[in-house]
């Protein structure tokens, strides 16, 4: 989109949004109900999206403080068992622009701790790939 006036031109670039799918495996303390699985489930999301929001502004998300968050927002959470920033089994991201989705040929793999944000970046939590184990120490 584009506007002008005498001397003056605007021109409105679309914001990028970033979407990163998490792929984890949570160690719990006991085996989880179905419905308890759901609630646990919609737990990590809500808590990876808040970290990921308050990192947003920084222009840096780091995937060990989302981790962190994970554990310490969810009682039901022992650990989270990854070998990605000691938390995560993998992150990818894809990037989207005014709503269309980029295929799946352009999801990436994160390979660094902090993933930098352009000007023009915001977040977006794509998928959230979740497997249970329970703790048989407890």
């Amino acid at each position: 989109m584009s506007m002008q006036s005498v001397g003056l031109r605007l021109i409105a670039l679309p914001a990028v949004r970033v979407h990163f799918d998490f792929s984890l495996r949570c160690l719990v303390n006991k085996n989880l109900s179905p419905t308890d699985e759901r609630r646990v489930r919609s737990a990590i999301n809500r808590a990876i999206f808040t970290k990921m929001k308050d990192l947003e502004y920084s222009g840096a998300i780091n995937f060990s403080h989302i981790g962190m968050h994970v554990v310490d927002s969810v009682p039901e959470i022992n650990a989270l068992i990854g070998t990605f920033a000691d938390y995560f089994e993998s992150i990818h991201y894809r990037k989207s622009i005014d709503q269309q989705m980029l295929g799946d040929a352009d999801r990436r793999q994160i390979i660094t701790n902090v993933f930098s944000l352009e000007r023009d970046e915001f977040i977006a939590l794509g998928n959230v790939d979740i497997t249970f184990e329970t703790d048989v120490g407890i």
